[in-house]
């Protein structure tokens, strides 16, 4: 029923009763839904209230998407580790931990590596790969690097980090709980009146707009208003 709805659609903070009692508690849910539905609560309440949080970064691991909260108080600080698979990665650029090198001395380092290592097929392969995420307009999750395609929806994209950015100009968008307000994003700067556009770039002349005038960085919606575009991840 209604408590049901609420979890398939990732609505499990501050659950009210329909009946207009009050906020739900987890005894009270746990008492109207099965284990495993409960279970499923608790993971997503989990996963709600990490992308709530700013010092929160997701594990780059492989076979990984594990959440990890940083102590800037810690002597390690940048560096994390993840809870789940042990790996160290880095705060700001949410890669492998690169000792001693900054984040883009350290990304030089693996574009190196990878073509020094990668084999005539591999390359051969890549290249196929990119041309294919070229053709499907693919674009990548400004904070986590997670390869997205817009399938349908308007350009206030959300990714499954939590991140929500601009599909045509790759700004943040950063959603203000309890506001209702039009996305200020699109109603300002390079993008104005662009929030439904089927476009995959900004026009040229509104690529050199961005260089004279400033734009709004930051838009306000409501969490969970209608209008956030669909985003299908399919790799990072």
């Amino acid at each position: 029923g209604h408590i049901n709805s609420l979890i398939d659609a990732g609505s499990v903070l501050d659950m009210l009763c329909p009946s207009g009692c009050g906020e739900l508690t987890d005894s009270d849910i746990q008492a109207v839904v099965s284990a495993d539905r409960f279970a499923q609560y608790q993971q997503f309440q989990f996963i709600a209230r990490l992308r709530l949080e700013p010092d929160c970064r997701w594990c780059p691991g492989a076979s990984c998407s594990h959440g990890v909260v940083a102590d800037r108080a810690d002597p390690k600080f940048p560096q994390l580790a993840c809870d789940a698979c042990g790996m160290a990665f880095c705060f700001d650029c949410s890669q492998e931990w690169h000792e001693g090198l900054s984040c883009k001395a350290a990304a030089k380092k693996r574009s190196k590596q990878e073509k020094k290592s990668m084999s005539k097929a591999k390359r051969r392969a890549e290249k196929d790969t990119k041309r294919y995420l070229r053709d499907i307009s693919a674009k990548r999750c400004p904070r986590c690097r997670a390869l997205s395609v817009r399938q349908s929806g308007c350009n206030h994209m959300e990714c499954r980090c939590g991140h929500e950015w601009c599909w045509l100009c790759g700004e943040t968008i950063i959603t203000a709980v309890g506001s209702s307000s039009y996305p200020w994003h699109y109603s300002t700067g390079a993008c104005i009146g662009l929030q439904m556009s089927s476009k995959n770039e900004l026009p040229l002349y509104r690529k050199a707009a961005r260089t004279v005038v400033t734009p709004a960085k930051y838009g306000l919606m409501a969490v969970g208003a209608v209008g956030i575009g669909a985003a299908a991840v399919v790799g990072s």
